[in-house]
């Protein structure tokens, strides 16, 4: 397991009189990484029947836009899951409800899971990186 502080994970921030210009109080997004510091992938977790509320979905393509303008490669990948809040949630397994890159957001035709679009991601990235 990747937590280091299972304690911490569970501490809740909130944001209460925070407010941004453009939109409302900040948030979070469940998991990200990179490749080299060239090729960026976010996560987003959520229950299943659940979508992303629109700040969520605006930061994610913002960020993967970002990303894309400065160079890099980028996606956002959201995921959903049927676990209770008391258990763990395995995110490889999760299935792939979306995933945003270049531009727009893609609808997987066929059930995929979080690891296999990484698996995709990293040899899209290598070719990237090499290229």
């Amino acid at each position: 397991m990747l937590i280091e502080n299972k304690r911490r994970n569970r501490q809740i921030h909130d944001f209460t009189g925070i407010y941004i210009v453009d939109g409302g109080p900040p948030g979070d997004i469940d998991g990200a990484f990179d490749i080299s510091g060239k090729c960026f992938c976010l996560f987003e977790g959520k229950y299943i029947g659940t979508d992303l509320n629109n700040g969520q979905r605006k930061f994610l393509e913002n960020t993967v836009k970002s990303h894309s303008k400065a160079g890099h490669l980028a996606i956002a990948i959201v995921y959903e899951h049927n676990v209770s809040p008391e258990q763990i949630v395995f995110v490889a397994e999760c299935t792939v409800m979306k995933i945003f890159y270049k531009g727009r957001w893609h609808i997987p035709k066929n059930k995929i899971t979080v690891v296999n679009v990484i698996e995709w991601f990293k040899q899209v990235s290598l070719k990237f990186l090499t290229s």
